[in-house]
């Protein structure tokens, strides 16, 4: 049985540039979310000033917005086919006896929920923060008691989701000891 997260720091790292420019990538589309609110306010302030340079400044916004979304998917279709390709054709390269087919239908498995994992599940949680923060941000500076709100509110759902985790870590082990056990 292979350490906890060997076989991902070892994805990581061998695709370290490629996840690199996916993220970035990423980045730029979240923080572009996030500052549309201030170019709609714009433009909607130069609006009522008869001026449309705030409707120019939320379109050239937007629509870099949707160019970078749109590279970036194209790019983490490639990069993460090729991460699971790479996983699956690892451990297909092993030798198998035909007892060991239930292990290498598991292994599949894992490898696809790795993979989803990279692909989903962590620029999920990645886009929850900048959602968290940047809204706290854009509150702070209309309204900095607004903020404090809603940082009491944030503790007790930060626990209730350190306990849901928790629970999900567990289930999740364990519905893997059973992909693994299948077959036998």
């Amino acid at each position: 049985r292979m350490p906890r997260f060997k076989v991902l720091q070892q994805l990581i790292n061998k695709y370290r540039y490629r996840l690199a420019v996916t993220y970035a990538l990423f980045s730029l589309e979240m923080t572009g979310a996030l500052l549309r609110p201030f170019f709609l306010g714009m433009a909607i302030n130069d609006l009522i000033g008869g001026s449309y340079r705030g409707l120019i400044f939320l379109s050239v916004v937007h629509f870099s917005w949707l160019l970078i979304g749109m590279l970036r998917h194209m790019y983490d279709t490639r990069t993460y086919t090729e991460i699971y390709t790479g996983l699956v054709t690892r451990f297909l390269s092993r030798r198998y006896v035909s007892a060991d087919v239930s292990k290498l239908s598991a292994h599949s498995t894992l490898s696809r929920e790795i993979v989803d994992f990279l692909e989903t599940d962590l620029p999920y949680v990645v886009e929850a923060m900048y959602n968290i923060f940047g809204s706290l941000i854009m509150l702070y500076i209309y309204d900095s008691n607004i903020v404090w709100l809603c940082m009491f509110v944030l503790l007790p759902v930060t626990a209730t989701s350190y306990f849901y985790g928790r629970k999900m870590r567990r289930l999740t082990q364990h519905k893997n000891d059973e992909l693994e056990n299948q077959v036998n």
